[in-house]
């Protein structure tokens, strides 16, 4: 059968030139690639879409959608956007996350190999570029990073004629100075306590178990093993800071502020990202020094890094590299740096830091890097966070509201983290059938 075709008609003619006009006349940015980029919610949201405004601009091919989500909706938000196949072109992760984002991450390593001049590796600390990698393959690049450090109030310790604290300090100096620092008045009521203690997550307990000998989790993460006797000196320690030698308050008995209150003499563990907040109180004289060592060592502090990694099946890989190696350029993360937060490549750090001298708060920055050289990362399970807040920490909060004995506590939690481990594995195994 033969097909007749009319000329298009002086209406349609019209339409087809009009439209022709119009794309000639559209911006660059139009047509151009999307990509999303997943972000957690908090007070850098400016300084965030100001990055994103900048990149667009220099990257007129490329535009940006920031999908927002508070930070402790993170982990959820992620799940069900890839469980929607939604899962954005960049997200935010780390190494808490990485295991169970593994499956979902691009393998950076031939664009890094390829701009490896370009990205200047050699800013980074080691340790931080061995967190981003698995199995001998890239997956993240980091932007800052937490380690564990010892905080301390500069005022009580000259008030109390207490020595600062050094590098060589051990669990004995700290629970000496806790003690000296902490006073009482005539009624019994204390007026300023030698030490908090970290509640609430694994950051202080975990390094604790560690410094004693032991671990949460064993090195293949099939088993929990905090009722080893190992484990159990740490989680003593924690325990006794409050309810042997007194020098901390139990849960809910302290000043509400916590250490910025200027009532505490010490932090143990503590979080980078704090700094910003405690720059923020003008009266606290504060510094920060590497972790007392315990019975094995100083090693066990957290090793985090902060991050962002590509969507494996990402449309557009070579430009979602081109975002992800300008948000942990050095003009990306400077405007964080210079608002307190403490960047993993050093010489930024240096840079910014070095030249406040005095008057960098904290003055000895430099032991974070420091202490990288005896942090460890947190045990590579993919439910880790479930295992660590949801399964673990109730019980921690039980024992440091002394309605649990650090046995109890431990056998509680490692037999509950075990049932979990069991459950999840069996779930796994089925699922991949």
């Amino acid at each position: 059968m033969l097909l007749f075709l009319k000329p298009p008609s002086k209406f349609l003619r019209s339409s087809l030139l009009a439209a022709i006009i119009l794309w000639i006349a559209l911006p660059e940015s139009f047509g151009a690639v999307q990509l999303t980029w997943l972000v957690t919610l908090d007070h850098q949201k400016t300084v965030i879409e100001q990055l994103a405004e900048d990149f667009e601009a220099n990257n007129p091919d490329i535009n940006i959608r920031l999908l927002w989500v508070p930070a402790n909706q993170y982990s959820v938000k992620f799940k069900t956007l890839a469980a929607a196949r939604q899962t954005p072109d960049l997200f935010y992760c780390g190494d808490v996350w990485l295991a169970g984002q593994l499956p979902f991450l691009f393998d950076l390593t031939p664009f890094i190999e390829r701009d490896r001049e370009e990205l200047n590796l050699k800013d980074f600390p080691p340790n931080l570029l061995e967190a981003s990698r698995k199995d001998g393959k890239w997956f993240l690049l980091p932007r800052f990073f937490n380690v564990s450090l010892l905080y301390y109030n500069r005022t009580l310790f000259r008030k109390e004629e207490v020595d600062f604290p050094s590098p060589s300090w051990t669990w004995a100096d700290y629970l000496e100075a806790a003690r000296q620092l902490t006073k009482r008045n005539e009624r019994g009521q204390t007026e300023w306590w030698g030490s908090d203690v970290v509640l609430g997550w694994w950051g202080e307990w975990l390094t604790l178990v560690r410094q004693g000998g032991g671990d949460f989790l064993a090195p293949d993460v099939s088993e929990a093993r905090l009722n080893e006797a190992e484990a159990l000196v740490g989680l003593q320690f924690y325990y006794d800071k409050v309810y042997k030698h007194r020098i901390a308050p139990a849960p809910g008995r302290g000043p509400g502020t916590g250490f910025p209150s200027g009532r505490f003499g010490m932090q143990w563990g503590g979080h980078l990202g704090n700094w910003t907040v405690y720059n923020d109180f003008p009266n606290l004289d504060w510094d920060v020094e590497i972790l007392p060592s315990g019975p094995t060592g100083t090693a066990g502090g957290e090793l985090a890094i902060e991050s962002y990694g590509i969507f494996k099946e990402t449309r557009h890989p070579e430009e979602a590299w081109r975002l992800l190696k300008y948000i942990v350029s050095v003009e990306a993360v400077r405007p964080f740096a210079e608002r307190g937060f403490l960047p993993a490549r050093l010489p930024l750090a240096e840079e910014v830091y070095g030249s406040q001298g005095d008057q960098a708060r904290p003055r000895n920055w430099q032991a974070a890097y420091r202490a990288l050289e005896h942090a460890r990362p947190i045990p590579f399970h993919p439910h880790f966070l479930e295992l660590a807040l949801d399964i673990v920490q109730p019980e921690m909060d039980l024992m440091m509201s002394n309605r649990l004995t650090p046995e109890e506590a431990a056998l509680r939690a490692t037999r509950a983290a075990n049932a979990f481990i069991k459950t999840v594995s069996y779930r796994q195994r089925n699922h991949s059938k």
